[in-house]
């Protein structure tokens, strides 16, 4: 979002580390189920603000130890992930993306990443809807969707 520019660009001082670019994965423009995302993430190229990426794929902010960006300044949908939302609202899990071989025998994933019984992936949701309409409106905020607290 803007805002996660802003915020990004205030603590580490840098600029340029995000562009707009269509996705490289054509399923990614199938927001039918979301249409509020559609609307106001995607351009009328279908483009969409992303990260920028290091040579080898990597995001641009992905060290060899991890994200070198604290918990509470990356960008919202980095924080929600490995969440799924739709409509403001937490959906389920994607664990397709993960390498969850890796996890301890009968660990879950949120486990893993010390995101089990915590209110935080939701408020995200709720900040990450909040940011993306804002983006679009004119004038103050009027959310147009009931949103998760």
């Amino acid at each position: 979002t803007p805002a996660d520019v802003t915020r990004i660009q205030a603590v580490t001082g840098e600029e340029g580390f995000h562009e707009f670019r269509v996705p490289a994965n054509p399923d990614y423009l199938d927001q039918d189920d979301d249409p509020v995302w559609a609307h106001y993430v995607f351009r009328g190229d279908k483009s969409r603000r992303i990260l920028k990426h290091q040579d080898n794929g990597d995001c641009h902010f992905l060290t060899s130890t991890g994200c070198r960006l604290p918990l509470a300044l990356r960008p919202l949908v980095c924080r929600i992930y490995p969440y799924d939302f739709r409509d403001g609202r937490i959906t389920g899990i994607v664990e397709d993306l993960c390498p969850t071989s890796l996890l301890e025998s009968g660990q879950s994933l949120t486990a893993a990443l010390g995101m089990e019984q915590t209110e935080e992936p939701a408020r995200w949701v709720a900040d990450l809807y909040r940011e993306i309409m804002a983006e679009g409106s004119e004038g103050p905020f009027q959310p147009t969707l009931p949103l998760a607290a």
